[in-house]
C-alpha cells in the first residue's frame, strides 16, 4: 500500500536529491498501417520508455513505490518510409493513489490528435531544456511536465506551478517547429498544446487548480476516515467548478477534469444521501449538460 504523505511532504520542501518520478507504460499500435519490419517501432517504443521513465523531470526525490503511474498509448495512422515521417495520436492517462486505500484515481485522460514526428532507428531521443527540440521529444517532455503539474496540484495548493511553467516554455519554443499541435489558434476550440497548459496558469481560470486540490486532498483522501466529510469537500470542489463554468464558459482545463472524473463522481455519490445526490446531479447537469443522462444514474443505484 502506497502512503501518499511522502509525496505531500515533498510538495512542501525543496528537495536536493534526484530520482525518476514517472512509471509510465508505453504502447505503440500499428494496426492501421503497413509497417513491414516492426523492428523500428519496437526500438521507438523502448526509446520512449527510457526517455520518459529514466529522465529526472524535477528536483524531488521519489521512492520507487511512489513513482507516478501513467500510460502513453500511441496509435500510428500513417508512416512515410521515404522521409521517416509518422502521423499518430497519443493518449495520456495518469493515476494518483488515494490515501489509505488500494484505489487509484484518474487525474488525466486525454487524446492528443496531432502527435506527428520524424523518426528512424538510429535517432537518439534528446531533449535540451530552454531550447527548441525535435517534435517527438518536445511533445513527450511537454506531457511529462503536465503530468507532474497535475499530480503535485492534487497534494498542495498550486503545487504544480513549476511544471506547468516548464510546459508553457516548451509550447513557446515549439512554435517554430513545422509539425502541428502547438499553435494558439483562434480559440480553445482549436485544441492544441497551447490551450492544454494555458488554463492552469491563466489567472481567470485559477479555480481549476483549487478544484484539483480540494477534490483530491480534502475529498478523496479523507473518505477513508470520514466518508461524509470527504463527499462534502468534493461537493465544494464541484460547486467551485460550476462557478468557473459560469464565469469562463467551460474552458479546456475544466473539460480535462470532467473527462477524468465523470464516472468517478457518479460512483462516489450513488451511495450518498438523497440530498447530496440531488445537489450533485444539479451541479453536474449545469456543468456537463451533454452528459446529463449519465448523472441521472446516480439516483438509480
Amino acid at each position: 500500500m502506497r502512503r501518499i504523505f511522502f509525496i505531500f511532504v515533498l510538495c512542501c520542501i525543496t528537495a536536493v536529491s534526484h530520482a525518476q518520478e514517472l512509471l509510465c507504460n508505453v504502447q505503440i499500435n500499428t494496426s492501421q498501417v503497413q509497417v513491414g519490419d516492426k523492428k523500428t517501432f519496437e526500438i521507438l517504443k523502448n526509446a520512449i520508455y527510457e526517455f520518459v521513465n529514466n529522465r529526472n523531470w524535477s528536483n524531488y526525490q521519489f521512492k520507487s513505490s511512489e513513482r507516478i503511474e501513467c500510460n502513453m498509448n500511441i496509435v500510428v495512422s500513417e508512416r512515410n518510409m521515404q522521409n521517416n515521417q509518422i502521423k499518430s495520436t497519443l493518449t495520456i492517462q495518469v493515476r494518483r493513489p488515494v490515501f489509505n486505500s488500494n484505489y487509484s484515481t484518474n487525474i488525466l485522460n486525454y487524446i492528443d490528435k496531432e502527435f506527428n514526428f520524424t523518426y528512424s532507428e538510429n535517432d537518439a531521443l534528446e531533449f535540451i531544456e530552454n531550447s527548441t527540440n525535435a517534435n517527438l521529444t518536445s511533445v513527450l517532455a511537454f506531457y511529462c511536465d503536465m503530468i507532474l503539474g497535475l499530480y503535485f496540484d492534487t497534494f498542495s495548493p498550486n503545487g504544480g506551478t513549476t511544471f506547468f511553467t516548464n510546459a508553457q516554455t516548451i509550447v513557446s519554443l515549439s512554435q517554430r517547429l513545422p509539425e502541428s499541435g502547438w499553435k494558439m489558434g483562434k480559440s480553445e476550440k482549436d485544441i492544441s498544446r497551447y490551450w492544454v497548459v494555458d488554463g492552469y496558469l491563466k489567472p481567470a481560470y485559477k479555480q481549476i487548480r483549487e478544484v484539483n486540490y480540494i477534490y483530491h486532498r480534502q475529498g478523496l483522501d479523507r473518505m477513508y476516515n470520514n466518508a461524509a466529510e470527504g463527499r462534502a469537500a468534493i461537493i465544494q470542489a464541484l460547486e467551485s467548478l460550476k462557478a468557473l463554468n459560469e464565469a469562463a464558459g467551460s474552458p479546456l482545463c475544466q473539460q480535462l477534469f470532467l473527462d477524468a472524473k465523470r464516472d468517478e463522481i457518479i460512483n462516489i455519490f450513488n451511495v450518498a444521501p438523497k440530498a447530496e445526490k440531488d445537489k450533485v446531479i444539479a451541479i453536474m447537469t449545469a456543468i456537463d449538460g451533454v452528459n446529463s443522462a449519465k448523472y441521472q444514474d446516480i439516483n438509480k443505484r
